[in-house]
């Protein structure tokens, strides 16, 4: 959210912050709080986890070692793609499957970095339960990105290399954070009915 705010700053006069309009007036204004609220709550969040007494729970449901592969890649794919877009947004006419304007660029470039640090972060933490709301929004990622795709199928540059390599990767989202999520709640529930960590992961 942080890159959101700095792609904002970055192309302000894209935006209606001194319009007359109160409504559009209203709407850029409320964008920007967000973007500069936000990540400062996240801040605060994490250096009080941080600061926070004891240890970290056991990891109860260790990463598979092919899901830590293809999230290493994910992840690659989309940092990668990201630091390029959002420092060279030009670079978007041969980076992504359809027109952006330099703002667009950044601002699809800041979903990218935050979604493949996410990765990152998961093959820190390599355990399913820690990860089980981040899964559910990878899987929505995925899922609304796909949707998108099809409702604007005709502004898709089909048949060009970034537009294969787009599609690949997000039929591979879904069902990598469907994995992780499905495995942490059965292991989850079969814990609740009284199995212990270990027969829980023999049995997935």
């Amino acid at each position: 959210m942080g890159l959101t705010w700095v792609a904002t700053l970055l192309h302000r006069d894209r935006f209606h912050f001194e319009s007359a309009g109160a409504v559009a007036r209203f709407a850029a204004w409320f964008w920007l709080g967000v973007y500069i609220a936000v990540p400062v709550a996240l801040t605060l969040l994490a250096v009080r986890q941080q600061r926070m007494p004891g240890a970290d729970p056991q990891r109860r449901q260790p990463l598979p070692t092919w899901l830590a592969v293809v999230l290493t890649g994910q992840g690659a794919i989309m940092l990668v793609v990201g630091v390029v877009l959002f420092v060279s947004p030009a670079r978007a006419a041969t980076l992504w499957p359809w027109t952006l304007t330099p703002l667009t660029a950044r601002v699809v470039a800041a979903w990218l970095v935050a979604f493949g640090f996410a990765a990152v972060l998961a093959l820190v933490e390599r355990d399913l339960e820690r990860l089980e709301i981040s899964a559910v929004a990878y899987t929505l990622f995925g899922l609304l990105q796909l949707a998108a795709l099809a409702r604007y199928s005709d502004t898709v540059r089909w048949g060009s290399a970034v537009a294969t390599v787009y599609l690949v990767l997000l039929l591979t989202v879904v069902p990598t954070g469907a994995f992780g999520l499905w495995t942490s709640v059965r292991g989850r529930r079969r814990r609740g009915a009284g199995a212990t960590p270990a027969e829980a992961a023999r049995a997935r």
